[in-house]
C-alpha cells in the first residue's frame, strides 16, 4: 500500500512541476524514487531547483519560479498530514480511525441529532466560504433534509433548511459524494466519501488538495453514529473518489456506487461489493419505474458511454456510445413521461 501511496504522490510532485521538459521529469522523478520522508523529499526538491538556479547564474527563469512557488504550496500543505515517522498518508483514512477510536472510548451519552442551529450568514456565496455537493430528501417528511460538503461532511434539517445539525462531528475533513436514506427505514443512512467533483483535473486534483475516500459508511441511528461497510474490492490500497450512490427503488439492500476507480453493487446493504466495470463512473441513475435497468456515465478514452447493466449480471450489457466531448463531467437527468428521456449534462 505505502508503495502505490509513495508513487501517487511523486506524481502529484510532478505535477506540480508539470511545465519540465520531459527528460527533466523524467530526471526528477528518479531522483525522487524509493523516497518516503517528506524531509528527503523536500531536500531532494529544493536541491534540484538550487541547481537549476545555479546553472542560470544564480537567477531563476519566471516559469522556474513559478514551478518552485507550486512545490512550496504543496510542501507547507503536506507538511502537517505526516505520520509520526514523517511519511506520507491518506489523511482522510487516519482521521476516521483516531476518530472512530476516540468515540469508543468515550463513555459519555452520544451527541443528539436534533441541534438547535441558526444561520449566522453569510447571505453572499463570495468565493472561500465552501461547497454543498449533495442533497437528499427524506422518503415521508419533506421537512427533513440531508447534505453533503466537500469536507465538511454530512448535515441534516428537520425544518426544511432553517437550522442545520451536523451529523458527522467526529469525522473531521470527510467530503461527502453520495447520500441515501432508505426508503423502508429512514433511521439507515448511507453516505459515499471521497470528494470527486474535484477529482476532474486542474489545481484541487494535481496538487494533492482532494479529500480522498475511505469506501461507504452506514449509520442505523439516524446519523448518531458510522460504521464503514464493506471495502470496494480491489481499491483498498489506492486513492480514488466517489461520484454518486444510489439505491434499488424496490430492494433496499441493493446500492450502485460511482467512483474514480469504477462502478460498484451491493446486494446485502454494503456488506460485500462487487465492481460492474473499471472506468472511472461519474453518475449512475436507475430507469424510472424499472429495478433491471441502470444508466452510467463512464469515462473511457474521453468517451461517455450509456450503459445498460443488468441487476443480476455484474458485466456490462448492450452497450451504445455518445459522441465524444471535452469536459469530463456527466450528468444523467431522466425524464419518464410516455417514452423515456435520457439527458446528459457536459
Amino acid at each position: 500500500m505505502k508503495q502505490r501511496l509513495h508513487l501517487y504522490y511523486i506524481t502529484a510532485i510532478i505535477f506540480c512541476c508539470c511545465t519540465l521538459s520531459i527528460k527533466a521529469q523524467k530526471e526528477l522523478e528518479t531522483k525522487l524514487a524509493g523516497l518516503k520522508k517528506m524531509s528527503a523529499i523536500s531536500a531532494t526538491i529544493d536541491k534540484y531547483f538550487q541547481s537549476k538556479k545555479s546553472a542560470a547564474n544564480g537567477v531563476l527563469t519566471k516559469q522556474d519560479e513559478k514551478d518552485l512557488k507550486h512545490w512550496k504550496r504543496w510542501e507547507y500543505f503536506m507538511s502537517s498530514r505526516l505520520d509520526e515517522n514523517g511519511e506520507i498518508v491518506n489523511v482522510s483514512e487516519k482521521i476516521f480511525n483516531l476518530t472512530q477510536q476516540y468515540r469508543i472510548q468515550q463513555t459519555d451519552q452520544p451527541d443528539l441529532a436534533y441541534g438547535n442551529w441558526s444561520f449566522l450568514g453569510p447571505n453572499s456565496t463570495g468565493a472561500g466560504i465552501g461547497r454543498v455537493n449533495r442533497i437528499e430528501f427524506h422518503p415521508t417528511d419533506p421537512n427533513t433534509v440531508f447534505i453533503g460538503t466537500a469536507r465538511g461532511g454530512l448535515w441534516k434539517s428537520i425544518n426544511a433548511g432553517l437550522t442545520w445539525q451536523c451529523l458527522t462531528p467526529f469525522l473531521s475533513s470527510l467530503g461527502i459524494s453520495g447520500i441515501v436514506i432508505d426508503r423502508n427505514s429512514p433511521n439507515i443512512i448511507y453516505i459515499l466519501t471521497g470528494e470527486g467533483d474535484a477529482n476532474i483535473g486542474g489545481f484541487t486534483e494535481n496538487y494533492g488538495y482532494i479529500s480522498w475516500s475511505i469506501g461507504v459508511l452506514k449509520s442505523v441511528d439516524g446519523g448518531l453514529t458510522w460504521n464503514k461497510v464493506g471495502e470496494f474490492p480491489g481499491v483498498s490500497n489506492l486513492f480514488y473518489t466517489g461520484y454518486k450512490l444510489i439505491q434499488d427503488p424496490n430492494n433496499s439492500a441493493v446500492l450502485f456506487a460511482a467512483t474514480s476507480r469504477g462502478l460498484f453493487k451491493t446486494g446485502n446493504g454494503g456488506l460485500s461489493w462487487i465492481q460492474v466495470n473499471n472506468q472511472r463512473c461519474f453518475d449512475v441513475e436507475f430507469k424510472p419505474g424499472s429495478s433491471s435497468v441502470v444508466y452510467a456515465s463512464v469515462l473511457a478514452l474521453q468517451i461517455h458511454l450509456y450503459i445498460q447493466l443488468s441487476q443480476v449480471m455484474p458485466v456490462p450489457g448492450n452497450i451504445q456510445s455518445c459522441p465524444t466531448f471535452i469536459l469530463t463531467m456527466v450528468v444523467l437527468l431522466l425524464q419518464y413521461h410516455q417514452h423515456l428521456q435520457l439527458w446528459f449534462i457536459c
